[in-house]
C-alpha cells in the first residue's frame, strides 16, 4: 500500500477570523510526497490540489480501488500540546474517563475547546496525550476535505522525529526548528535551540550524555558550550522526506483522529465479511426446504442433487476433504440453528449485523464464531466508545443479550470482544 505525507500550515483558532484562516490556508504552502510499496517517492509537490491529482491518478492505476492510498498529515507542533502523564483508573473505561481531567490541569484553555488523543492506555505507566484546539483540527479537516482527501492518520510534525532512547533529534527549519527526546517534543525558535538543548541533557537519564542528530542545519559549538552530549550526526535531505522517513521506520506518534474524529469508513468496506456467512445460510435453508417441500422419485433425486451441491459449498467454505452425515444439518450447526428452525445462529447474526449497522455505521467486523449455550462471539473495530455504548443499549432494548467482554483502544479507534445471546 502506497503512503502520502503532507504538512499543514498553521491554522489561526480566532474565530472572528475563520474565512480569512480557511483562506490562508488554502493558499499556503502544503507540501506533500507519495511513497510507493517498497519506499521510493513516486509523486510529491507543494499544493493540496496537485496532491488531490497525484492520489487519483495513483488509485485509478490501481484498478481504480479507493483506498489503496494511506494519507498522513502532519500538522505543526506548536498548535499541538504533548504531555506524557499518568491516568488514574482501575481498568482502560476508568482510565478513558479519568483522561480530560488529568490533562485539564496542564492547559490554559478551556478543556472543551480541546480535543485530547491519547496513546495506548497503561496502568501505572506515564501515557503519551496530545491536545489540540478542536477549532484547529476542524479546520485543517475541512481544507482537506474541500480537495476530496481524508487523512487515516493526523499528528504533530514534531512526533515523527526519531525517539529512539537517550537521543536528541533536531530538524532546522530556517527560524524555527523541530525538537524531540523521547516523549519531549516542541516547534521551537532557533535562537531559544541551546537553551533547549540544555534543559534536555540535565534531563538524561543515567547519567548517560545524549547524542544529538541534527538535520540540515548545526548549533554553533560556541552556543552548545559545555553540554555534555554524546555522539553527534549530521544530515541534510528534505524535512518532509526525513519526516516520512522517520514515520515509515516505526513511529509512535499518537493518532490525533480519535473519538468524534475518527476516521470514517463506508459501510460497503464491511459486505464482504459478511457475504459468506449470508450464502451459506442461505444455501442450508435451500437444502432445507426442499427436502421438505417435494416428495417421491423426482424428489429424491432433486433432494440429492442438493446435498451433493451442499457438501461441495461445505467443502469449499470450510476446507474439508469429506462432510460427516447431513451437509445441510452441518452447516446449520456451524450458524446455531436446528432442524426445526429454533433462534440461533442466524437470529443472533441478524440481530448484531442490524444493531452495528443503525447504532455504528462505521465498523470493521474482525472474527466471528458461534457455540451452543456461549452464543455469537464477535471481533469488531467501532469509531469510539460511545459507538460501542449505543450498540450495547440498541441490543439490549431489543431484548438480546449482549456482554462486553473486553475494549481497548486501536490505531485510534476502540477494539471490542462481544457475546451476544450469552447464557450469563
Amino acid at each position: 500500500m502506497a503512503t502520502a505525507f503532507v504538512r499543514l500550515p498553521q491554522f489561526q483558532a480566532d474565530e472572528t477570523e475563520q474565512c480569512a484562516a480557511n483562506d490562508a490556508m488554502e493558499n499556503a504552502p502544503a507540501p506533500w510526497l507519495v511513497r510507493g510499496d517498497r519506499g521510493e517517492t513516486v509523486a510529491s509537490g507543494e499544493s493540496l490540489h496537485g496532491l488531490a491529482s497525484a492520489l487519483q491518478a495513483l488509485e485509478q492505476g490501481t484498478d481504480g480501488r479507493a483506498g489503496d492510498t494511506r494519507l498522513v498529515a502532519l500538522v505543526p507542533a506548536d498548535q499541538v500540546l504533548a504531555l506524557p502523564i499518568a491516568i488514574p483508573g482501575r481498568s482502560t473505561a476508568e482510565m478513558r474517563r479519568a483522561t480530560p481531567f488529568a490533562v485539564e490541569e496542564h492547559l490554559t484553555e478551556d478543556i472543551e475547546s480541546m480535543h485530547v488523543a491519547t496513546d495506548a492506555l497503561v496502568r501505572g505507566a506515564d501515557v503519551m496525550c496530545l491536545a489540540v484546539p478542536r477549532s484547529a483540527l476542524t479546520g485543517w479537516l475541512e481544507t482537506l476535505a474541500a480537495h476530496g482527501l481524508a487523512p487515516r492518520f493526523l499528528t504533530a510534525d514534531a512526533m515523527a522525529l526519531p525517539s529512539a532512547p537517550q537521543a536528541i533529534a533536531v530538524l532546522h527549519e530556517g527560524e524555527r526548528a523541530l525538537v524531540r527526546c523521547c516523549d519531549r517534543l516542541a516547534g521551537v525558535d532557533a535562537a531559544m535551540l541551546p537553551v533547549v538543548l540544555e534543559g534536555l541533557c540535565e534531563r538524561a537519564d543515567g547519567g548517560t550524555p545524549p547524542s544529538l542528530l541534527e538535520v540540515n542545519g548545526a548549533v554553533r559549538a560556541v552556543e552548545l558550550g559545555a553540554l555534555a552530549l554524546g555522539e553527534r550526526e549530521r544530515r541534510d535531505l528534505p524535512a518532509l522526506d526525513f519526516l516520512a522517513d522517520s514515520f515509515a521506520a516505526g513511529s509512535d506518534a499518537v493518532n490525533l483522529l480519535q473519538g468524534e474524529f475518527a476516521p470514517r469508513r463506508s459501510t460497503w468496506a464491511n459486505l464482504p465479511r459478511w457475504k459468506s456467512l449470508a450464502a451459506l445460510a442461505a444455501a442450508g435453508l435451500l437444502v432445507w426446504l426442499s427436502a421438505m417441500a417435494t416428495e417421491g422419485w423426482w424428489a429424491n433425486r432433486q433432494a440429492t442433487a442438493l446435498r451433493e451441491q451442499a457438501a461441495a459449498l461445505y467443502r469449499d467454505i470450510y476446507g474439508v476433504e469429506q462432510v460427516v452425515g447431513n451437509p445441510a444439518n452441518r452447516m446449520r450447526s456451524q450458524l446455531g440453528g436446528s432442524p426445526q428452525g429454533g433462534p440461533g445462529g442466524r437470529a443472533l447474526i441478524g440481530h448484531l449485523g442490524a444493531g452495528l449497522t443503525s447504532s455504528v455505521g462505521d465498523y470493521e467486523l474482525r472474527t466471528l464464531s458461534y457455540a451452543d449455550g456461549r452464543g455469537l462471539a464477535a471481533d469488531v473495530i467501532v469509531p469510539s466508545y460511545d459507538a460501542l455504548d449505543r450498540l450495547e443499549q440498541d441490543l439490549t432494548d431489543k431484548g438480546v443479550q449482549f456482554t462486553i467482554a473486553s475494549a481497548e483502544q486501536e490505531d485510534g479507534r476502540v477494539r471490542a470482544r462481544l457475546r451476544v445471546g450469552a447464557d450469563s
